[in-house]
């Protein structure tokens, strides 16, 4: 007689069916667990599909100019909100030079003095440094220049993210054509646009950007014109003729 408390086989399907089950639980339980780092303007943060930049995660930011450096005024205003938002904690930067100007740094919204500096003048070292510090638990964030970077090594960059903090790579000016395939979360793009009239003769008109979303996992890409401003999140705003509507120079106006 056979026993009683033996079960029938699944079939296939009702096989395939569970495994899809468990895989959207453990996706969504992922996403509960998903925590991100608010970019201080709304409208950047309601384009990602988790309301700000995952953590635990890299990001890819691209100078279109090697003369504009709105692109490093970026990367240390996210890196400060790194910093803000894991109190008593360092954030790393591995560059070209040995020195960042500090109140320039301050400026952007990032302490110099909870900041470690490390120059490497090659990708490979930058790279190595820059995992390093993203398995780093005690630090909050970090930020390598670099000017290639291949499909395995992103994604050895992402993996070492996703047990510590928040990683930035800038890339090099005049790679924007050719960046190739990446792991990293999202990737953006800062452009110089020609400023708005001044608001008074002799004044100084507030310099404009194009900031784009080239891409972005799960989301879709955007792009927005930002200018600089004293008091504004790391001296970025979104320009006045994007938030009341007034039209912009036929130059600056941002494409679909």
């Amino acid at each position: 007689m056979p026993d009683a408390t033996c079960i029938a086989p699944l079939s296939p399907t009702a096989e395939l069916d569970q495994l899809r089950a468990r895989i959207r639980r453990l996706e969504q339980g992922r996403r509960a667990e998903t925590k991100t780092l608010s970019i201080g303007l709304p409208e950047l943060d309601a384009a990602l599909p988790e309301g700000g930049l995952p953590l635990g995660a890299v990001h890819e930011l691209v100078a279109a100019d090697v003369s504009d450096g709105a692109v490093y005024c970026l990367a240390a205003h996210w890196l400060g909100l790194a910093q803000r938002r894991e109190a008593g904690k360092w954030v790393l930067w591995c560059g070209r030079t040995e020195h960042l100007y500090a109140p320039g740094l301050r400026l952007a919204g990032l302490d110099p003095m909870r900041l470690v500096t490390v120059r490497a003048p090659r990708d490979e070292d930058a790279l190595w440094v820059l995992e390093e510090a993203l398995r780093c638990r005690d630090l909050a964030g970090a930020v390598a220049e670099i000017d290639s970077l291949g499909l395995a090594q992103s994604r050895r960059l992402q993996l070492a993210a996703e047990t510590g903090g928040i990683g930035f790579l800038l890339r090099a000016p005049g790679v924007a054509e050719d960046l190739g395939a990446s792991a990293a979360v999202t990737r953006w793009r800062i452009a110089a646009l020609p400023s708005a009239a001044g608001p008074a003769p002799g004044v100084l008109a507030a310099p404009r950007w194009r900031l784009e979303l080239m891409r972005c996992r799960g989301g879709r890409p955007a792009s927005w014109i930002v200018e600089g401003e004293d008091g504004a999140p790391g001296g970025f705003t979104l320009a006045a003729a994007i938030r009341d509507g007034s039209p912009l120079p036929a130059r600056a106006r941002a494409q679909g």
